[in-house]
Formats: C-alpha cells, structure tokens, sequence
C-alpha cells in the first residue's frame, strides 16, 4: 500500500494498533487526522511513539480547535524529513484527483 489516508473519527488507534505487524510493513505512508482520547494509549504522542517503533519517520503539525488533534505523516519512504509532508501531501492530492 502506497498511501494510508487515515480519518476514522477516533478509531485510528483501534485499527492501527491491531494491525498485524506484516500488514503494517506493507504501508509505506500514512497520513491521518487524530484526536487526544485518553490518558493511556489513545493519544498523540503514543500514536507517534507507535509508528517510530515501527519504522516510520513521523511528524505532526497541532491543529487548532477546543479538543487537542493533530495532522500525522508517516513514511517509510527515505526522503529528507524537510520533504516528508510535501511527499505525502503529494500523495494524498494525488489520491483525491483519482476519485474524482
């Protein structure tokens, strides 16, 4: 899988850490939108924590709103950090402009 576009109104978590680990080596990028659920697992950090334990180069850009959520990339793909978001976002355009 080339492209993950994650949006899952607060089931990222669920899926992904669930996600068998051969399956997940499978995806080379994933861009989601997530939430601060909780105190335990289902919250950012952890979620970033997740997918560098996992092989991806991660970054987050916070979104503004009253509940704490971020925009996440994550790659695999061995691209400078500078370019990851242009790469994924790239991606994901790409991705839109085909169900068009």
């Amino acid at each position: 899988i080339h492209l993950l576009r994650h949006n899952c109104g607060g089931n990222e978590y669920e899926i992904l850490y669930n996600l068998p680990g051969p399956e997940l080596m499978t995806i080379d990028q994933i861009a989601m939108e997530i939430y601060d659920i909780d105190e335990g697992s289902r919250n950012i950090q952890n979620m970033i924590q997740f997918l560098e334990e996992n092989g991806y180069r991660v970054l987050q850009e916070e979104m503004a709103g009253k509940e704490k959520k971020a925009m996440v990339w994550a790659s695999r793909i061995k691209e400078p950090m500078v370019k990851l978001k242009q790469v994924i976002a790239h991606s994901v355009q790409s991705l839109e402009n085909d169900n068009d």
